[in-house]
């Protein structure tokens, strides 16, 4: 290995004593000896660039001597964490942007085609997959060997991949059997949440996991008991043992994903929102209609205890109802899938849902009108992040659902006020319940808030086992859903919009919704 005095001497003789132009520092280090030595070789105002890993301390006198530059580069090129670029394939113009993450990528692919780029004298190993574990210990220094380039290989094999062909599931209508699941999408609030509560359920059995990436599926699998982890919703309608899929991946395909597991004969727990426009709103409605399966939407909050008591408490009222909804959102990043229209259709369609919801279920009525107003953009807020929208219902009540991301985080998230014939409740964060009547108040704590996830799985769960219908009907999602569009619509535009079930493809468009909120 040359050492540090040798490269310095190097580049002098290289440079007739002026010092490199610019210095790439490639390797990884746990110090800043290479920023140190591209310092000593460079010339006065030349550039650093670092791509290696390594502590960015860089010695001030010699840099500041020279007055060098450096550049701290990102890996694979520009479109590099951009989520737009990476995820949405929204690619950069040539014109302004020449060398992108994948142009960069395809340079190196044709340079390797056309031989000027070696990297066959690279690699030390080879391993079939079935050997991986081998691979293994040769990185990690197991298998103390010099090593490079070390590659896994897959068997060789000439037939396409079929796609899977969904089968009937085995288990009859009223069957004692426990009901097999398929959980589609194991990210965070999948693993956390859903099933945790799915593994406490006396029925229900994990069948299978199914993610795009599939490592997180295969730890779900392992850490929750699932016999396989599936490659896609397709593998895993094609085994006859799934009777319901538990959908719970990114907003944007959740309509699309419970419609096919719907006409392949699958009951379906979707985590909200049901859909995030009209289109898939409707094409999701036509496979409830026509399989005849049970769907059932994640409102879970209306399955909450206090939730629960509160329905109770207003059970026997001869007038509407006066609701608000408070929700210290919290703010997210701008770049975040969820605020995404296309992806995850913004956090009212996305998350207000569950507070339309709830009144919903207190009112025991659909939503007839909606009206939403939002702050302006000024302060880096995001309009769409707060916004009071007011919901008036079948029945004569009306909602208030006030939503925003400005609020102090230390402040409780939730808190919700219902109004009636001289009686008052009151829900703080789900951890206290306080009913006011005749200048009493009634007081309920829990040492853990409740939002009713475990109890809308077991309903679920028993619904499919029983053969009885949703705990939630087609009807209220589809409502409720609606209202958030509306919301929405009445944000962007500034108009009250009028709700009207939808009867045709054609009144399922969104545009037929601006038509309903002008005319208002």
């Amino acid at each position: 290995m040359v050492g540090k005095d040798d490269a310095v001497e190097a580049v002098r003789a290289l440079t007739a004593g002026a010092g490199a132009d610019a210095v790439v520092i490639t390797a990884s280090a746990p110090d800043n000896s290479p920023l140190e030595l591209a310092g000593e070789i460079a010339r006065d105002r030349a550039v650093v660039s670092v791509v290696g890993l390594l502590p960015l301390e860089i010695p001030r006198k010699t840099y500041y001597e020279k007055e060098l530059s450096v550049v701290v580069s990102r890996s694979y090129g520009p479109g590099r964490y951009d989520p737009e670029y990476e995820e949405r394939g929204r690619d950069y113009p040539i014109g302004y942007v020449r060398w992108t993450e994948r142009r960069n990528l395809d340079a190196v692919l044709r340079a390797i085609e056309t031989k000027r780029l070696d990297v066959a004298s690279l690699i030390t190993h080879r391993f079939a997959f079935d050997d991986v574990m081998s691979a293994y210990a040769v990185i990690t220094g197991e298998r103390p060997e010099p090593h490079l380039g070390v590659v896994l290989q897959y068997p060789a094999s000439d037939k396409p991949a079929e796609r899977p062909a969904p089968v009937a599931p085995s288990r009859a209508a009223g069957s004692s059997a426990p009901l097999g699941l398929a959980v589609v999408g194991t990210g965070g609030f999948a693993t956390g949440v859903l099933l945790p509560a799915l593994a406490e359920i006396d029925g229900a059995k994990l069948v299978a996991t199914v993610s795009g990436r599939g490592l997180s599926a295969k730890h779900a699998a392992d850490r929750f008991g699932a016999a396989r982890v599936a490659e896609s919703l397709d593998e895993a309608l094609s085994l006859p043992e799934v009777d319901a899929a538990v959908i719970a991946t990114r907003h944007a395909s959740h309509a699309a994903s419970a419609a096919k597991a719907l006409r392949a004969g699958r009951d379906v727990f979707l985590e909200k929102p049901a859909a995030i426009d009209e289109a898939q709103l409707a094409a999701l409605g036509e496979a409830v209609a026509a399989s005849g399966a049970r769907l059932q939407v994640g409102f879970n909050r209306r399955f909450a205890p206090f939730a629960l008591e509160v329905a109770d408490v207003f059970k026997h009222r001869r007038a509407g109802l006066v609701m608000t909804a408070r929700v210290n959102a919290g703010l997210i990043p701008a770049s975040s899938w969820i605020v995404d229209p296309e992806e995850g259709g913004g956090r009212i369609i996305g998350e207000g849902c569950h507070f339309i919801d709830l009144m919903a279920s207190w009112a025991g009525a659909d939503p007839t009108r909606v009206s939403a107003h939002a702050i302006g953009a000024e302060g880096g807020y995001q309009r769409a992040d707060n916004v009071v929208v007011t919901v008036d219902f079948a029945d004569g009540s009306v909602g208030t659902l006030i939503y925003t991301a400005m609020g102090d985080p230390g402040l409780g998230k939730e808190r919700y006020e219902v109004f009636c014939e001289g009686t008052v409740a009151v829900i703080d964060d789900w951890r206290r319940l306080d009913v006011s009547h005749g200048g009493k108040t009634r007081t309920r704590r829990a040492l853990k808030a409740d939002k009713g996830h475990a109890e809308q799985l077991r309903r679920f769960v028993a619904a499919c086992r029983s053969g009885a219908p949703s705990p939630t009907p087609w009807r209220t999602v589809e409502a409720v859903t609606r209202a958030t569009f509306a919301a929405e619509l009445s944000r962007k535009e500034r108009v009250t919009v009028e709700l009207t079930r939808a009867t045709d493809a054609a009144t399922q468009a969104a545009g037929d919704l601006r038509l309903a909120a002008l005319n208002a």
